[in-house]
């Protein structure tokens, strides 16, 4: 993987789902493209959103934030938004501190979010 996508927000279909992939630092500075590739998420042709934050080492209260307020619109319009691990320390960390791992649905795996595994058996 190059520089350009290990600090950069991808979105992409994948099979039903909207991944959208968040880089190895997720802090104020990427707020606005998170927030632009998650709306983006929110109009896709998809079944749902997985929010990827597998390669995530440090995120903080701005981009949990965002990840909130995308939740919400999410629900606003019937859409499932998964946020998907595995999770390093300081993700995992945040969510526990803040109390908001319970807001999200969350899944060990991206691959579990997207149901591939299902699609696999």
């Amino acid at each position: 993987m190059d520089d350009d996508q290990e600090s950069t927000v991808i979105g992409e279909r994948a099979g039903a789902a909207y991944v959208v992939r968040v880089p190895v630092e997720a802090d104020h500075e990427l707020a606005p493209d998170l927030q632009t590739v998650l709306d983006a998420a929110l109009d896709a042709e998809a079944e749902r959103t997985v929010v990827d934050l597998s390669r995530t080492d440090f995120a903080d209260s701005t981009m949990l934030h965002v990840l909130l307020a995308a939740q919400r619109a999410h629900r606003g319009r019937g859409r499932p938004m998964v946020v998907a691990g595995p999770f390093g320390h300081t993700v995992h960390r945040l969510f526990e501190v803040t109390g908001t791992a319970g807001f999200f649905e969350l899944a060990e795996t991206t691959r579990a979010a997207t149901g591939a595994a299902d699609r696999d058996r």
